[in-house]
């Protein structure tokens, strides 16, 4: 274990360099690679009731057992019904009330969202209570960057360094996971950390007394993960089991498909914690919160009755088929509904490319054919997995969820691409061969 962090100084120093890099563009956009308008303003109501809860818990505000909430002064926004307000305003009020303080805690409406436990809030609000949102930020990406460099420097030596270049520059360039980098709510590095402790974990895999403690960290991780909120957990629990799967076929070896298991229910475990946790505060029972948790969120980001919801894009999700959320994610054209890093033809161009190669090195017994195949294979379900379990969510969070491509697929593609090109003279001439005689 003691050999993954035995690196050589120069080493240590590049990794310093790229780690304060990243955290520079993901604070401040210093590579101009998103456009303004989307790293300034993309999913601030997530972030203000992160926000909502740090306000309650520094200035003294019921919660009503929730994790995350809107705060606001009613007098401020000129209507008694705060059902009328936007959530536009909310979300500004929110923010005003944060950087300015709260006066009079009697006057202040707290309205709770229950969707999420927000357990990463709380540690903020005990951590940073009285810091900027601006020094808030800044920790986010720093976390963010690290958790990135680090697991990029694990799959350098559990696949090998082209891999690993396009695992870190693809999530790092795309302006999405730019954008949501140093957000407050959705915390990337929550969504990195199982994955990075199961690559730990593959340098360790040796020693097997310590087994059961990396599996037990991973557990931690992913219930850190679906505490704070419960979005992509099924691409952060693939991810997380990539690394067991895909680095073997790198030296010719068979994916160790049992402790990727093994790791899988980890996952699971720390999930069942997190959201047993949840139902606690959800209802007056464990059953009650669970059954709330149940109709309210998950039936209706995933497969739920439509005749159920009241809104007419929730009730479009539930009618929508698997087939139309995947042609949204493979198909539909930008910059309508995705900011990707090429255009979408392109995107498909090159996945059509990696399939033929991966069939022709299949029928010719190249000996990168399982390599490639378990690579694009593994790394295509990583993002697909939350397109298909969760498709109501898929389908409506479309200015978000195309973010998962860059994790782990996009560097996958291209690396497979390279891949076909490089081989495709020695394939053709195969081929010729054989139809030849």
């Amino acid at each position: 274990m003691r050999r993954a962090f035995d690196l050589p100084l120069g080493k240590l120093a590049s990794l310093f360099l790229i780690w304060v890099t990243l955290t520079l563009n993901f604070q401040t956009n210093l590579l101009g690679i998103a456009q303004d308008e989307i790293f300034t303003s993309w999913q601030l109501n997530g972030q203000s009731r992160v926000l909502g809860r740090i306000i309650a818990e520094r200035d003294g505000l019921d919660l009503q057992g929730a994790g995350l909430a809107y705060v606001y002064h009613p007098d401020r926004l000129k209507t008694p019904e705060p059902d009328s307000i936007p959530d536009q305003i909310k979300m500004q009020e929110t923010y005003r009330l944060y950087e300015q303080g709260v006066t009079d805690p009697t006057a202040i409406i707290v309205e709770p969202y229950r969707a999420q436990y927000g357990l990463h809030a709380s540690l903020m609000a005990l951590f940073g209570k009285n810091a900027s949102l601006e020094a808030l930020q800044l920790v986010t990406a720093g976390l963010t960057a690290l958790a990135l460099v680090l697991l990029t420097q694990a799959y350098m030596r559990a696949f090998d360094r082209r891999f690993a270049i396009l695992f870190l520059l693809c999530p790092a360039i795309a302006p999405y996971f730019l954008t949501m980098a140093r957000n407050l709510y959705w915390s990337p590095y929550l969504l990195l950390l199982p994955a990075l402790l199961a690559a730990w974990f593959y340098h360790d895999r040796a020693a097997r007394q310590r087994q059961w403690m990396w599996l037990a960290l991973i557990a931690a991780a992913v219930f850190l993960k679906s505490a704070s909120n419960y979005e992509y957990l099924t691409t952060v629990t693939l991810l997380a089991c990539a690394v067991f799967i895909i680095a073997p076929t790198f030296r010719g070896e068979r994916p160790d498909l049992g402790t990727a298991a093994r790791i899988f229910v980890a996952c699971v475990v720390g999930f069942i914690a997190a959201l047993l946790l949840h139902a606690g505060a959800r209802g007056d029972t464990l059953i009650e919160g669970l059954q709330s948790i149940w109709i309210e969120d998950i039936a209706r980001r995933t497969y739920g009755d439509p005749a159920l919801q009241v809104q007419t894009e929730a009730r479009a999700s539930l009618e929508a088929s698997t087939f139309d959320v995947l042609r949204i994610y493979l198909y539909e054209a930008y910059p309508g509904r995705r900011t990707m890093i090429m255009p979408g033809k392109i995107f498909l161009a090159l996945i059509a490319l990696s399939l033929v190669g991966i069939a022709l090195k299949g029928i010719l017994r190249h000996p990168h054919f399982q390599r490639d195949l378990v690579t694009f294979g593994m790394f295509f379900a990583v993002p697909v997995s939350w397109f298909v379990f969760a498709k109501g969510h898929a389908y409506t969070q479309t200015h978000i969820n195309f973010v998962l491509w860059y994790l782990g697929f996009m560097p996958a593609l291209l690396y497979v691409s390279w891949s076909t090109l490089t081989a495709a003279p020695a394939m053709l001439r195969r081929v010729l061969w054989r139809i030849q005689t």
